[in-house]
Parts: structure tokens; sequence; C-alpha cells
């Protein structure tokens, strides 16, 4: 594909809904959610592949991106919401964000850089409001999903992607969450799922199931959190909400508690992903601003 064009919004309205649910586009995403979700099934963290040369860039890339935060530290002199110098930190990503992709892509590949780029951008956070919500870690999942149609990633490297790369874009958004004090994106967060993320329970729960050892109930118990956080994505997302909010999981992520009583990690696999298109996919507030070109065709 060669005849690439600066993605744009679309989504203007709730009447524009019914469009988007009906096109490829959203067909796409849910099926490339669904092969990461899929790529996972029953694996451990530690028997993800190797990266390949191409996913190794991707971590690269996305590890350059993490430093360049060490030259932005916090203003010490804080705003009402969130901390000015992630905006000094965003203004500077944007000044080099094409040539960081340049590095990333072989050159024949550098046309879908003017597609790549927003993308990657808004799955930073919104540096007016200073806040972060799952509609950035959409247009993540949506940069993931533009660099396998154009070629650069492959299917084969689902489970790298899912959870190697994945967990490196979580490393780079937790830094800017916490150093820069951002908001969650939406008054209720996940509505009690999580403040900032979901995929990583859609993912998270895939590579459990099926496990004979650690059942859902396990995310009750501190000891189980901690002795499972290393090697899925599950626990992990819960250890870190644990922690940052130093708070009982009842109190700081009810919905996630109350999930804990089903009885199968396939349920809740299926209604993670369920929801993901409920409260996702599905919701002007968070779909409003995504974008359209080319490859996420409107």
């Amino acid at each position: 594909m060669s005849n690439y064009s600066e993605p744009e919004k679309k989504i203007h309205s709730a009447n524009d809904m019914s469009h988007f649910k009906r096109s490829t586009g959203y067909k796409k995403l849910c099926g490339f959610m669904e092969l990461l979700m899929q790529s996972v099934q029953g694996m451990p963290n530690s028997s993800v592949g190797k990266p390949n040369e191409n996913t190794q860039k991707l971590l690269d890339m996305i590890d350059d991106v993490y430093h360049i935060i060490d030259d932005f530290p916090p203003h010490e002199k804080r705003l009402r919401f969130g901390n000015g110098a992630f905006v000094e930190f965003y203004e500077y990503l944007e000044t080099v964000i094409v040539d960081v992709h340049k590095q990333m892509l072989p050159e024949h590949k550098h046309g879908a850089i003017i597609e790549l780029v927003p993308y990657f951008m808004q799955s930073m956070g919104q540096p007016s409001r200073i806040d972060y919500g799952t509609g950035h870690e959409l247009s993540f999942i949506t940069w993931l999903f533009i660099l396998m149609e154009i070629g650069f990633l492959t299917p084969v490297q689902g489970d790298v992607i899912a959870i190697t790369v994945f967990n490196a874009y979580l490393t780079l958004v937790r830094r800017l969450q916490t150093q820069y004090t951002m908001e969650p994106a939406g008054s209720h967060g996940v509505w009690g799922l999580d403040d900032f993320q979901h995929a990583p329970f859609i993912i998270g729960a895939s590579q459990l199931i099926d496990n004979p050892l650690v059942v859902p109930e396990d995310i009750r118990e501190r000891s189980s959190i901690l002795a499972n956080a290393e090697d899925y994505m599950y626990f992990d997302a819960v250890k870190y909400i644990t922690e940052s909010k130093s708070a009982y999981l009842a109190e700081c992520a009810p919905i996630l508690y109350d999930v804990s009583a089903v009885k199968t990690w396939k349920k809740i696999c299926e209604g993670m992903m369920k929801m993901w298109r409920g409260e996702v996919l599905d919701k002007f507030v968070v779909v409003q601003h995504l974008l359209f070109g080319s490859v996420l065709a409107w």
C-alpha cells in the first residue's frame, strides 16, 4: 500500500457511531485484539518467544521514548490537575517522533509514518487536560494494528506483541501517569475496572485460560498477586492498582473484585472482551477522538 493519508477525526456526534460500528475498521480492530488474545492463550510470560528484528526495533523505539521522560522532570509548582512538565515532554516528542519512526521502519515503509505518528502521539495521553484513559490505549492498539497491516509486524509474533511489546508500553505510560500525576480520562476510569487501562485484562485473562493452579479468586489475596504478577499480565495489572492506590481491591477496583467470583478464566476473558467493545469501541465519549486514514478507513 502506498496511498497513505494523514488520519482525520470522523466521529463528530453520536449519530456517527452506527456507521463506525458497521465499518470494516471496527471489525478489524476487534479482530486484531482477538489475535493478540488468542496468541497468548494459556501462555505465561516466561513462555513468550524471542523478539524478531522488527519487534526488537519497536521495543527499542518505546525504550527511547521512555528515556526522553528523563529530560522533563516534574515541575515543583503543581497545577490543579496534573504536572505541566508533561506538556513539555509531549511537545518535544512531537518534534522528534517522525525521526524516531524513520529509525524504526525500513525506508520503503516510510510513507506510512504520516498515518502512524498521530496514533502514537495520542497513545501518550492528552496534553491539554494532562489525562490518560482507554481511548489513548486504543490509539496504541491501533498503532500496532497499522504496523501489522503494512507488514512490519506479523501474526507469527503475536505473543511477543501482546506480552513483550505491550508490557513495554505499559511501563512507559505508567511512568507518565505517576510522574506527571495524570488524571484518568473520564470521571469513573473504566467504571471500577481500572483508572487507565483495559487491554491487560483481556490479554492477561487469556494467558490464564485452563490454568489448573491459578483461579480467579486468587487476585483477592496479596500473596497470590505477588506470586503470579511476574508471569501473568492480569495479576501484574492488579498489583499495580493496589500498590498505586494503597487500598484493598474491593475498594479501589470493585468491578475487578466482583469479576473474581467468576469460575473460569475463559468466561472472564470473554467478558473482558465484551466489556472492551461495549465500554471502549462502542462509547462515543471514548472513540470520538479516534482518527481514520487509509489503513484504518472510515
